[in-house]
């Protein structure tokens, strides 16, 4: 570890302030660096970094990150991809351990963005890590590699991270935003398939033109040949039935192609008839089925729980669960029929709620019926989206 020199103690840095739970990440100031001899920062200076970030050791891999440092404030806020969890950090992280020389705040965030933007590329993925600290608090630690008189050193910086509680509707907002990226994503991946087929049989319909026509003249050549063959001797009857023979084999070829044509209209057809038909729905439930069979997840405008599909093709599917449980074992299933497409643990906890997330993109026939089962109870408002993508 590398400890540079100076004349003076460490250097002021002063803590973030949490001003609320529920304030986004955003608005929430979570760290300042003071100017000093070390580390200089400027009030008009204004630096933003995002991205998404990979930490093996963390409880799920991949986050989201923003880095900025609006007049000279240093934030750092995380969040999780696929549960929406959110944190900021607390603590001073420089100190006459760490402190690089010369250094301004902007150059901290610079190193720090690249370090974690680079973070799934990394040899070692010590580097970057993001752990349980105490309580209900983690910490991000980043390593850094840096060059002092010509020789490398390891710097560690550590930050205390707090979550920040956040509206079941931010959660359920963020994740909508992450659906329909996803969606406008498939759409633009089918699109680009089908006009590819559509380019393609195109272009076939157009040889397949060309050679009807060649065809169409060999048979007329075929028939004047015929014609002056009437006037021959009989010693060329031979002949006649050869060029009879031919003339038979091309009418066939051109009857063949002639029934390609069409069938290759019909999947043009076909294929535009799949760009226009498009199902969606956007459900929402707070409770369950009634009766003996309540593990169903009562979906608005589905009493019984269960979502029959009156057009095949295929779907994407995705559901979000606000639940709390006492069970173990549980766990909550997405099914089509009686099929499990998918499956999650539930997390036990009998004094605050926790939300699981199940999507897939599957194959549907007509009167097909999707449902989600949950032997637990449920919690506020969940969500359920079914887009159609194509045929």
């Amino acid at each position: 570890m590398c400890v540079p020199t100076k004349s003076s103690g460490d250097p002021p840095v002063e803590s973030a302030t949490n001003t609320s739970a529920s304030t986004p990440p955003q608005q929430v100031t979570s760290q300042t660096l003071t100017p000093h001899s070390e580390v200089e920062s400027t009030a008009d200076e204004f630096l933003e970094f995002e991205g998404i970030t990979v930490m093996d050791s963390a409880p799920t891999c991949r986050y989201r990150y923003r880095l900025t440092i609006p007049s000279g404030q240093l934030r750092i806020w995380l969040e999780d991809v696929d549960s929406k969890k959110q944190w900021l950090n607390l603590e001073n992280y420089v100190d006459l351990t760490n402190v690089l020389p010369n250094a301004k705040a902007t150059d901290y965030v610079n190193i720090f963005h690249k370090l974690m933007n680079t973070a799934g590329d990394l040899v070692d993925s010590s580097l970057v890590s993001f752990e349980r600290h105490k309580g209900q608090m983690f910490q991000l630690q980043l390593t850094v590699k840096v060059n002092v008189m010509q020789q490398y050193c390891l710097e560690t910086y550590k930050f205390e991270m707090e979550p920040i509680s956040l509206e079941r509707i931010d959660v359920l907002e963020s994740r909508m935003r992450d659906l329909e990226k996803e969606v406008r994503d498939l759409r633009l991946h089918g699109d680009t398939t089908h006009i590819s087929d559509i380019n393609s049989l195109g272009e076939t319909a157009v040889k397949n033109e060309r050679t009807i026509q060649k065809l169409g003249g060999d048979v007329a050549g075929l028939g004047a040949t015929l014609g002056n063959l009437n006037g021959v001797v009989t010693s060329q009857t031979s002949s006649i039935e050869k060029l009879t023979g031919d003339a038979n084999k091309l009418r066939q070829d051109l009857n063949g192609n002639d029934a390609e044509i069409r069938g290759l209209s019909r999947k043009v057809q076909e294929l535009k008839l799949a760009q226009e038909t498009t199902v969606s729905l956007d459900l929402h439930a707070t409770a369950k089925v009634a009766g003996p069979s309540g593990g169903w997840i009562h979906w608005e405008g589905y009493p019984k729980g269960f979502i029959r599909i009156d057009t095949s093709g295929m779907f994407y599917v995705a559901v979000t669960v606000n639940y709390m449980s006492a069970k173990h074992s549980a766990a909550i299933s997405l099914m089509k029929g009686a099929d499990c497409l998918e499956s999650a643990a539930c997390v036990v906890g009998d004094r605050y709620s926790s939300s699981v997330s199940l999507s897939r993109i599957i194959r549907v026939e007509a009167n097909d019926t999707i449902a989600v089962h949950c032997p637990v109870d449920l919690v506020g408002k969940s969500h359920l989206a079914l887009f159609r993508l194509g045929n």
